[in-house]
C-alpha cells in the first residue's frame, strides 16, 4: 500500500513538473565528491574526478526527460550516424567497423591515409549551456522539451566540502558527472561538429567525446592542404563553442599474448594446427563475420599449410541476430570441424575476438552456444585456442571476412537460430517509450 501511495505521488509528481515545463530547482542541487586519478599528482587540482551526488528523486525526472529528446533526435534522424558513444545499438566495435572500412577503401585505392585523434579537453566539464540550448533549436525540437531543458540548466548550485568547510558556488557551465543528462546532451552538441562543412576526401567520426578525422589523398601536397582544412574547421568549432582541443596525448605500448584458461581460447580469424609425431601437417580454420544494416553473416575457411583448402563455410542470419551470435557460430563450425580431423593430436585454433573467449571458457555462461563449446574443449583437450590480432596479415583472415560478407548480401534463406535477449529486451523497450510518448 506504501508502495503504491509512492509510486501515485511521484507519478503526479513528474507529470506535473512537465505540464509546468519546470525542474524543480531542490533537484539541481549537488553535492561534490572527488575522486583522485590514478598516477596523477595529489596536489594538482586536475589530478581528480569530480562526481556529482544528485537526489534519486530528481535523477528519476532527468532520465524521463531525457528519454523524450533521445526519442525525438533519433526517430527524426537529427543525430549524425558517424557518432557511435551513448547510443543504442552503437559500440566500439561499429565505431572500429566503420573507421577501419575507411581507412582500407582509402589505401586499396592507393591513396595516403593519415588518421588524426582529436580529444576534446574536460568536455563535460566545459560544454557551455547556451551551446546545449543553441543546438536544441537548431534541430527543432519541441518548446516543451526545449524549455524543460533550459530549466534544468538554470539555477544549478553545487557544494564540495574543503578543509576551510563547505563551499557552495552556481553551475553556470558543464554537465555535472553523475547526472544521467550529461551523455545524451554532449551528443547534441557534437552532433552539430559532425554536421560541418567538412572539406572533400575527409571523414570524421566520434565516440563520446573522442574524435577520429581520415583524410585521403593521392599526393602529400593535396593531403597536407585537406587536414589543415579539416583541422581548422574542429578549431573554429571548438572556439566558437569555448572547448579545447587537448595538446598533450597518451601512447600505450601493449602486447599481445595467449588467454590462460582452462585451455587457450578465442575468437574470430582462426588457424587450427594439427600437429603429427614426425611431420607436422597443419591445418588452419579461418572465420569471420559481417553485420550490416540489413543483415548477418558467419564465414568459416579452413586450409593446410600447403594452401590446399580442405573446408569452405558461410551462413546467413537474420537481421535481429547480432554480432556476438555470429563470432560463436563460426567459432562453433571451427571446433566441431577440429573434432573431425583430430585422433588425440593437438589442433590449435587462433581467433581475434576476445568477447567469444570469456563466454566459451566461463562455465557459468548462460549462452546456450557457449555452453555448448565449453562442454566441447572439455571434451577435446587436445584442441587449443588462441587469440590473435585482427587484420595482421594471417592467411585466410580476409578470405573468411570475404565468405561471410557474401553470405550476408546473398539470397540465400537466413538460418534460424534463436534472437538474442539484448533483441527482446529493445523491442519491449521501444513499446514502452511509444505507449508512454503517446500517453
Amino acid at each position: 500500500m506504501a508502495c503504491n501511495a509512492v509510486m501515485r505521488l511521484l507519478t503526479e509528481l513528474f507529470n506535473k513538473c512537465l505540464a509546468i515545463v519546470k525542474f524543480p530547482d531542490a533537484f539541481k542541487f549537488s553535492n561534490i565528491i572527488l575522486f583522485p586519478k590514478t598516477g596523477k599528482d595529489p596536489k594538482q587540482a586536475s589530478s581528480y574526478r569530480p562526481i556529482a551526488l544528485l537526489l534519486t528523486i530528481g535523477k528519476a525526472l532527468e532520465k524521463l526527460i531525457i528519454q523524450r529528446l533521445t526519442y525525438f533526435l533519433e526517430t527524426n534522424n537529427r543525430l549524425n550516424n558517424n557518432q557511435h558513444g551513448f547510443r543504442e545499438g552503437r559500440s566500439t566495435d561499429t565505431a572500429l567497423t566503420s573507421l577501419m572500412d575507411k581507412i582500407q577503401t582509402g589505401k586499396r585505392k592507393g591513396n595516403h591515409v593519415p588518421v588524426l585523434s582529436v580529444d576534446i579537453k574536460g568536455a563535460f566539464d566545459n560544454i557551455q549551456h547556451a551551446a546545449i540550448i543553441n543546438n536544441l533549436d537548431k534541430n527543432k525540437t519541441p518548446l516543451n522539451i526545449r524549455n524543460i531543458f533550459k530549466s534544468l540548466l538554470e539555477n544549478r548550485r553545487v557544494l564540495i566540502n574543503t578543509q576551510e568547510g563547505p563551499v557552495n558556488r552556481e553551475q553556470k557551465q558543464g554537465c555535472s558527472q553523475g547526472s544521467c543528462s550529461g551523455p545524451a546532451l554532449w551528443n547534441l552538441v557534437a552532433n552539430d561538429l559532425l554536421n560541418q562543412d567538412w572539406p572533400d576526401q575527409t571523414f570524421i567520426q566520434a565516440f563520446a567525446d573522442d574524435f577520429i578525422i581520415v583524410a585521403k589523398a593521392k599526393s602529400i601536397e593535396s593531403l597536407r592542404r585537406i587536414t589543415t582544412e579539416a583541422i581548422n574547421t574542429f578549431v573554429i568549432w571548438a572556439d566558437a563553442n569555448s572547448l579545447a582541443i587537448s595538446a598533450t596525448g597518451r601512447l600505450r605500448e601493449e602486447k599481445s599474448g595467449l588467454v590462460k584458461t582452462s585451455f587457450q581460447l578465442s575468437h574470430s580469424g582462426a588457424a587450427a594446427t594439427r600437429g603429427r609425431k614426425q611431420r607436422r601437417q597443419p591445418y588452419s580454420a579461418v572465420h569471420g563475420w559481417l553485420k550490416d544494416t540489413e543483415w548477418c553473416g558467419s564465414g568459416l575457411l579452413c586450409h593446410g599449410r600447403d594452401g590446399v583448402i580442405t573446408c569452405r563455410w558461410s551462413t546467413k542470419l537474420r537481421d535481429e541476430n547480432i554480432v556476438f551470435q555470429a563470432e560463436l557460430l563460426a567459432l562453433k563450425e571451427a571446433i566441431q570441424y577440429a573434432t573431425y580431423i583430430t585422433s588425440h593430436q593437438p589442433i590449435k585454433i587462433l581467433t581475434d575476438n576476445k568477447a567469444s573467449i570469456q563466454a566459451s571458457t566461463n562455465p557459468k555462461t548462460h549462452n546456450a552456444t557457449a555452453q555448448e563449446l565449453f562442454e566441447t574443449l572439455l571434451d577435446y583437450p587436445q584442441i587449443e585456442l588462441q587469440w590473435i590480432k585482427a587484420h595482421a596479415g594471417y592467411l585466410g583472415n580476409e578470405t573468411a571476412d570475404q565468405l561471410a560478407k557474401e553470405a550476408a548480401e546473398s539470397d540465400m534463406t537466413p538460418l534460424i537460430i534463436k534472437l538474442p535477449k539484448c533483441h527482446l529486451k529493445n523491442v519491449l523497450r521501444a513499446m514502452m517509450i511509444n505507449a508512454w510518448q503517446k500517453n
